[in-house]
């Protein structure tokens, strides 16, 4: 209307234009948030972290599994008699338990700072040495410790096994001998029979010291041996073994045959 002057429209907020800056700077080419492409984005490295862990946690288990079969334990030989005549000459897997069980009181306490090996292993590495004839060397390389530990852990172990199962070496009496005499000796030599004597040489490894090298070696050979006599019922159990002898004949003989006869106590 004439007369009346304009009224002047009200200006829009400035909270607007900062609204649309905003919308502005918290949008991409795309339209589509930032914040939402930063979600994604981590979203997609977690998942990428994710099944790497997986990856190699299955790696990690195919590993122990691996490590574990060649491991000489208690795992490796269960269940599996083969295996266990093999390394140890025992028929069983639950008579190897049987022995370890006899000389647990008495073997060193195991899996020390110096000792990383268990009782058991320490069984099986004395056992092992002794069935396979493997050096020193080799069977420190098998169980990941120095050749030190494994010739002092065999020394002790052989020790133990000599004092719980040397008493199965005994000589019965005359008598229990010929009630159980099998009958092809009985047709042969009647009541004749008590023992089959016989001497047998080991080969050993070079000693250390100079007379230990000397008494040891065997032209003959060529080699180290130690000689022993033992002597076996006509039931097949053994009922004498004498102790190492070096090679030195008339010495060793003489000596040996003092030890039997000492030890047999023969009737006569």
């Amino acid at each position: 209307m004439e007369g009346q002057e304009t009224q002047p429209l009200p200006s829009a907020p400035d909270n607007a234009g900062r609204e649309e800056d905003m919308e502005t700077e918290t949008s991409g080419d795309d339209g589509a948030p930032m914040g939402n492409a930063d979600e994604q984005q981590n979203c997609t490295m977690c998942g990428l972290r994710l099944k790497e862990i997986i990856r190699l946690q299955e790696e990690n288990r195919k590993l122990k599994g691996e490590l574990s079969k060649k491991a000489l334990d208690e795992k490796f030989l269960k269940d599996n008699d083969s295996k266990v005549k093999f390394y140890t000459g025992l028929p069983s897997f639950s008579l190897l338990m049987g022995v370890l069980m006899q000389i647990i009181p008495s073997l060193p306490k195991s899996e020390t700072k110096e000792r990383k090996l268990s009782h058991f292993q320490m069984l099986v590495l004395t056992l092992m040495r002794l069935r396979l004839d493997l050096p020193v060397e080799h069977v420190a390389h098998r169980f990941d410790i120095s050749r030190q530990t494994a010739s002092n852990l065999f020394i002790e172990t052989i020790n133990v096994l000599h004092a719980h199962l040397s008493p199965l070496v005994y000589w019965p009496k005359r008598h229990c001998i010929q009630a159980s005499m099998p009958h092809q000796y009985v047709e042969m030599f009647g009541n004749r029979v008590t023992v089959i004597i016989d001497c047998f040489k080991l080969f050993i490894e070079r000693a250390q010291k100079l007379h230990a090298k000397a008494q040891t070696y065997s032209n003959y050979k060529s080699r180290h041996t130690m000689k022993y006599l033992i002597d076996i019922t006509p039931q097949g159990t053994i009922s004498f073994i004498s102790k190492g002898w070096g090679c030195m004949p008339a010495i060793s003989r003489s000596q040996r045959t003092v030890a039997f006869f000492r030890s047999s106590r023969l009737e006569t």
